[in-house]
């Protein structure tokens, strides 16, 4: 997730499946792209602010 963030820090919004290929490429690792989608929602979700 550390990639992922620093990532999109730097390149902007990206896709999951383009993530899933970079990391694929970078770190040799097959992460489906919908495991992306859900890591970053849980932590779009802890960083709401509370209602």
């Amino acid at each position: 997730m550390a990639f992922i963030k620093d990532y999109l820090n730097e390149h902007g919004a990206t896709g999951a499946r383009r993530l899933a290929r970079i990391i694929q490429e970078e770190f040799g690792l097959s992460v489906h792209p919908r495991s992306i989608e859900r890591a970053l929602a849980r932590k779009k979700k802890r960083q709401a602010p509370p209602a």
